[in-house]
């Protein structure tokens, strides 16, 4: 997995907020409304409000009382909530024998208030969060609530799919910025949005959830909780896993980096082949192993480990053309090989070797040499880890990239 890099983090974030602050504060403003007004509380409602409010009123009833109109003679439907006999309707129901449970009401509408007071600065906090506060902030939420059961209320304002104007404006904001060209979660697909001449999508990515909207939906909107992604990867491997901070690794804080590796290893003579192994370099009993591989007594378990939620073993054991690609480009046994390169880099001086050989990495395998530039290049973090693995076998390693190039190509 690829740490996905924002440059200009603070701005990206505050610009984002911006971006859609102000649909969702009027969406929890009306939720709000409607649960105080079935709470027996008088409410203001300004133009352009009411459909909002009397959709979200009916929803709660629906929710609450589905055979309301068996009890009382008839359903209250939109049409019930007209601006004219609002009021009138709605006291009428919350006069009647109903399910309306006021307590359950009064601790929804103060989490919507502590969302919204004070300039909605705490809602833009949440908006805002960082990768690694995202589940510490959510249960500072959930404190003074009653889950699962309040969760229906919540998701009356944080609802990413029935609220089509915000989620709009959350993909328009993610395609117009192209944080990523390749998927963060597996390295091979491509997730850079793209349009034709006539400015129709033409490529275009997923935004997966990393805490799931269902049990998390204080979360849907959170900047550093969208992860632009693959198809195969959001929804044919991860699909309904839930993912948790015990196990698996958001690539807003963290890439694999050399925890995780991969390997070839080359059979047959006559017809060379590489097999391509994912080999983990933490120990067992480290965080940061049960992220990557799952539990160590459970491995295989597709629930553990982002390994395992997104299938990279068999997705890479697959990749054996690219594995014999840079084996053939990066073979420095190969004496005829390793002749033609020394005899170029040893024209240069010894300062400029390091960068130079960069550049020839680069040119060679079309993939970046430093990991920080790796969320934009397929196979990126699979070619240096199978050229770091020639290295290493030359040299072991315990030696400096520069000690080892100097050896090659300044050795008598």
């Amino acid at each position: 997995m690829i740490k996905i890099s924002i440059e200009n983090p603070n701005q990206v974030e505050e610009e984002y907020s911006n971006k859609i602050s102000s649909k969702l504060i009027k969406r929890i403003t009306c939720v709000k409304k409607a649960i105080d007004h079935l709470n027996g509380l008088p409410v203001n409602i300004h133009v352009g409000e009411i459909d909002f409010i009397k959709n979200a009123t009916i929803s709660i009833i629906e929710e609450i009382d589905p055979n309301k109109e068996i009890r009382i003679g008839k359903k209250y439907s939109i049409q019930d909530f007209n601006n004219d006999v609002y009021t009138t309707s709605l006291n009428t129901y919350i006069q009647s024998n109903n399910n309306l449970n006021n307590a359950q009401l009064t601790r929804i509408s103060n989490l919507f208030n502590e969302l919204l007071v004070n300039d909605s600065i705490k809602l833009k906090k949440l908006l805002k969060c960082n990768a690694s506060q995202l589940k510490n902030t959510f249960n500072g939420f959930k404190l003074g609530l009653s889950l699962p059961d309040d969760l229906f209320y919540i998701k009356l304002a944080f609802n990413y799919k029935q609220h089509t104007e915000i989620a709009d404006l959350v993909r328009k904001f993610f395609r117009e910025k192209n944080f990523i060209e390749y998927c963060p979660y597996c390295n091979l697909d491509k997730v850079k949005f793209i349009t034709d001449s006539q400015g129709n999508p033409a490529a275009s990515h997923d935004l997966d959830h990393f805490f799931d909207k269902a049990r998390f939906p204080l979360l849907c909107y959170s900047i550093y909780n969208l992860i632009p992604s693959d198809t195969t990867c959001n929804q044919t491997n991860k699909g309904s896993i839930e993912f948790t901070n015990d196990y698996h690794l958001n690539p807003y804080q963290d890439g694999f980096n050399k925890s995780l590796v991969f390997k070839s290893v080359l059979s047959g003579l006559d017809n060379p082949r590489y097999k391509v192994i994912l080999k983990a370099n933490a120990s067992q009993t480290s965080a940061k192993y049960k992220k990557i591989f799952g539990k160590y007594s459970d491995e295989e378990n597709r629930r553990y480990g982002n390994v395992n939620a997104f299938n990279l073993k068999a997705r890479y054991g697959d990749e054996t053309a690219q594995a014999l690609f840079v084996g053939k480009n990066l073979d420095l046994h190969d004496k005829h090989y390793l002749f033609s390169l020394k005899k170029y880099f040893t024209l240069l001086s010894k300062n400029k070797l390091g960068d130079s050989y960069k550049k020839y990495y680069e040119e060679t395998l079309a993939t970046p040499y430093d990991e920080d530039r790796f969320q934009n290049y397929k196979y990126a973090k699979f070619n240096k880890d199978l050229h770091d693995q020639y290295f290493d076998l030359l040299f072991g390693d315990n030696k400096s990239m520069k000690k080892r190039l100097e050896y090659i190509f300044y050795k008598k």
